[in-house]
C-alpha cells in the first residue's frame, strides 16, 4: 500500500467515505480508484459510484439499439430505461436503479407505454395508445461486487443485460395488450 492510499485509508475510516470525499476534494470515483481493494464497497458505495462512473466517465454501458439510459440529477437519482423504436412508434419508460436505497437488488418498475403516429398533414407526432406498464420486478444479486473492475464488469454484462431482458419482455407484453385493442403496432 502506498502512503498515499495509507493517508486516505485512515481519513475514510476516521471520517467517512462522503466526509472525505469533501476533505479531499476528490470524486467518489477517484476515491475508489486510488483505494481500490482497499475499501468496501457496500451496496449504498456501489450505488453512488455507478451513478458518479455512469455521469462522468465512458465506462458503464448507456445504449443498446433502442434503448437509452439516463441517470442521475434530472432523474432523482434514478436509472431511468428509455425504450424507444422509431419504427413501430414505441415508447417505453423503466425505472431500474442498481443497489436501490443500498440494498443489494435492483426493484425494476415498467411505467409507461405509448405508441405514436406520425401525421404528414399536421406534421405532429399523435399518441394513438397509452397505457400504464403495471409490471414491477426484483432482480436480487446475493454477492455485490468487491472492486471497481468487479463493479464496472458487473453493471455491463449482468445488470444492463438482466434489465434489458425485462424492458424487451415488458415491450412485447404491452405491444399485444395494445393489438388486442386493435392498435396496428409494425
Amino acid at each position: 500500500m502506498t502512503r498515499k492510499q495509507e493517508v486516505l485509508l485512515k481519513l475514510v475510516e476516521r471520517l467517512g467515505v462522503r466526509k472525505s470525499i469533501k476533505v479531499t476534494g476528490l470524486s467518489l470515483f477517484n476515491m475508489c480508484n486510488e483505494l481500490d481493494g482497499h475499501l468496501e464497497l457496500t451496496p449504498e458505495i456501489c450505488s453512488d459510484l455507478l451513478e458518479d462512473m455512469f455521469n462522468n466517465t465512458s465506462l458503464l454501458k448507456q445504449t443498446d439499439e433502442n434503448i437509452t439510459l439516463d441517470w442521475g440529477v434530472f432523474t432523482d437519482g434514478a436509472c431511468i430505461w428509455f425504450y424507444n423504436n422509431k419504427q413501430t412508434g414505441e415508447k417505453l419508460t423503466t425505472v431500474a436503479t442498481p443497489f436501490y436505497n443500498g440494498y443489494n437488488y435492483v426493484p425494476v418498475n415498467i411505467e409507461d407505454y405509448v405508441v405514436d403516429r406520425f401525421d404528414p398533414n399536421t406534421r405532429e407526432w399523435t399518441i394513438v395508445h397509452q397505457e400504464y406498464g403495471g409490471l414491477y420486478d426484483n432482480i436480487e444479486y446475493e454477492e455485490i461486487p468487491q472492486n471497481l473492475e468487479e463493479l464496472i464488469t458487473w453493471f455491463n454484462e449482468v445488470y444492463f443485460e438482466d434489465v434489458k431482458e425485462i424492458v424487451l419482455d415488458g415491450v412485447r407484453r404491452l405491444r399485444n395488450n395494445a393489438k388486442r385493442k386493435g392498435i396496428s403496432v409494425t
